[in-house]
């Protein structure tokens, strides 16, 4: 049955090969690269990495994307509960 392990890739070598025959540090690329798209749910899309480089490029921009939201949702929290904060000061 097909899975991601034995789905077919480009190596650095410009050949098409399955996961599980290329070498161990593009193997830990691609699976970090889909742990991180499955994780933050960006998904996989129609256009998808196909080389190391590519792979590599696209969990830079995940980690960079996630860390803006959490600086965004972290910076609203942080504006509401000043808001919050002084409509309590004002009623007491």
């Amino acid at each position: 049955s097909p899975t991601w392990t034995n789905s077919k890739i480009m190596s650095g070598t410009s050949e098409i090969t399955e996961v599980e025959n290329l070498s161990i540090t593009e193997q830990y690329w691609i699976s970090l690269y889909w742990s991180l798209t499955t994780m933050t749910t960006v998904g996989y899309g129609d256009i998808t990495p196909v080389n190391t480089p590519e792979v590599m490029f696209c969990i830079f921009i995940i980690i960079q994307g996630g860390a803006a939201l959490g600086y965004v949702v972290g910076s609203m929290a942080d504006l509401l509960s000043r808001l919050n904060k002084r409509k309590k000061e004002h009623y007491d």
